[in-house]
């Protein structure tokens, strides 16, 4: 029966890509754990292309400002880690299983620790609401089939590990830079106001971010072009959470400029 189950769920799925772009009513199959060995492995293909940007001090902050934002998330338990990259590009991303990357091209844009926080809580509600894990299931079932994905939950872990391994090397991490459809959007900034002011940052820096972007569009296009194919920025979505804002009442009124200032110097 629970086979039955799974098959028709993942016949959704697989039909679902041909009718809508949206993951939001995808159901989610693939367990937490299996989860995690994706994002392991996409980790390993994300630090061959990226580098870690070299710089301790640097680093611990994102990681502890991003602790911070995560355990107010719907995933708190998530073992999540927090990475800049030394890149050029003005982007952030998040992997499956609770990593997410700040390239240092898009700390050095940014004005104050609040509109960092909501570029990172951001991230972290793509992954509070398994968005990339979605991609993945339907990335798995259009290059494996629809049997695939059942059958490797139940094989034994070492083998599964394996398997995983090579299904990454094939579809590779393409699947984090898809565009993100406007629901997915409206879910992240909607996570990310809500998380910052959970800490007292003003939630409007998710606004500023927005805004921000949208004048580095005309203005450094090629910097901003990998953050845009995949969060596309409009109107809309700045008119979204300016409602959400307003309908949900979140406040917060902390921007913690002096301390970001102080790091975003530290990066060449």
């Amino acid at each position: 029966m629970k086979k039955v189950v799974l098959t028709f769920i993942i016949y959704f799925i697989f039909f679902s890509c041909a009718t809508i772009t949206t993951t939001r009513y995808d159901p989610v199959i693939m367990p937490d754990f299996m989860e995690l060995q994706f994002g392991l492995s996409t980790k390993i293909q994300v630090e061959k292309q990226y580098k870690i940007y070299n710089d301790d001090v640097v680093q611990n902050y994102i990681n502890s400002l991003g602790q911070k934002i995560a355990i107010h998330s719907e995933r708190p338990n998530l073992n999540y880690e927090f990475y800049v990259v030394d890149s050029k590009e003005i982007n952030a991303f998040a992997v499956p299983g609770g990593f997410i990357y700040v390239t240092t091209g898009i700390i050095k844009e940014l004005d104050n620790e609040a509109q960092l926080a909501a570029v990172i809580g951001h991230e972290i509600g793509h992954i509070a609401k398994k968005h990339s894990v979605k991609f993945l299931q339907r990335a798995i079932i259009a290059n494996y089939g629809i049997e695939f994905l059942t059958n490797l939950m139940g094989i034994k872990s070492k083998n599964r590990k394996s398997e995983i391994t090579k299904i990454i090397s094939t579809i590779g991490i393409n699947f984090l830079f898809l565009k993100n459809s406007r629901e997915n959007e409206y879910e992240a900034d909607e996570q990310g106001a809500y998380l910052i002011s959970k800490l007292g940052y003003d939630p409007g820096a998710m606004i500023g971010v927005q805004e921000h972007l949208m004048k580095l569009r005309k203005s450094k296009p090629n910097a901003l072009e990998e953050f845009l194919s995949t969060h596309p920025i409009s109107e809309n979505r700045i008119e979204h959470i300016k409602e959400y804002i307003k309908i949900t009442n979140i406040k917060g009124d902390n921007l913690n400029s002096d301390n970001f200032i102080k790091i975003k110097g530290r990066i060449k």
